[in-house]
């Protein structure tokens, strides 16, 4: 023998080489199986042979040889699996549920107490039926250079003796229209962009009787909000005196 290395007896640091080469396989496959057991697109069920290689790649990496013996198949190993991943997949759908449906209940529950908490209309003004006649109505707002879409003028209920109207100007803007039929006479309109909330505010007088809300105290507001194709009014009074 002249003493040269043997080709059976490689050099340790290329058998250190190969080894950690085919760790790194292992790790990798490890990882691909477990996407494959526990990802979102878990299809490991269907593939016996998959599921028993990640239990012998799960026993390696814990340091626990896998039992393998004459009586248990690599068949019979996967199915046992196959419940203990369908249990834990499970329970983690069930989790997501149980989240998605609290933060339902809780939307709802703040969603009711906004709305009781909220300060409730005083009235509602809906659309009528009946088209007014607009003649007076249009004159008055091209009196005070608004150039009104007749066709898109629309009534709502009365107010007392306010009258309220909904248009669109050639502007594209939305007024919400006031008029006191009563004594007063009073007119107020005003026009503001879509997107944008639309609002009246009516002052009662507190220091002379021009005839507008006799049947509030003076100083009190009546607020006419337009909401799509209602109108909600609010009244507000002065605090009382100590």
């Amino acid at each position: 023998m002249d003493g040269s290395p043997s080709a059976s007896n490689p050099d340790p640091e290329s058998f250190q080489r190969i080894t950690h080469s085919r760790l790194s396989d292992a790790e990798r496959e490890l990882n691909d199986l477990r996407a494959r057991a526990y990802g979102p697109a878990s299809d490991i069920d269907a593939d016996p042979a998959a599921m028993a290689r990640l239990i012998e790649l799960e026993a390696a990496h814990a340091g626990a040889p896998a039992p393998v013996t004459v009586t248990q198949s690599v068949g019979s190993r996967a199915a046992e699996a196959s419940p203990s991943l369908w249990q834990r997949a499970t329970a983690t759908r069930s989790r997501a549920w149980f989240v998605v449906g609290s933060t339902v209940v809780i939307a709802i529950l703040i969603y009711a107490a906004a709305r009781l908490l909220a300060p409730q209309p005083d009235a509602t003004l809906q659309p009528t039926a009946v088209q007014p006649p607009n003649s007076p109505l249009i004159q008055t707002l091209d009196g005070f250079g608004e150039v009104a879409d007749t066709t898109t003028l629309l009534r709502f209920e009365q107010y007392h003796d306010v009258n309220v109207w909904s248009v669109e100007n050639s502007l594209g803007s939305t007024c919400l229209i006031a008029w006191d039929s009563a004594g007063s006479g009073r007119f107020e309109f005003e026009c503001l962009p879509p997107g944008r909330e639309l609002a009246l505010h009516l002052g009662v007088a507190a220091d002379s009787n021009d005839g507008f809300g006799e049947w509030l105290p003076g100083g009190s507001v009546v607020s006419l909000y337009l909401r799509g194709d209602m109108v909600d009014v609010f009244v507000h009074t002065p605090p009382a005196a100590d």
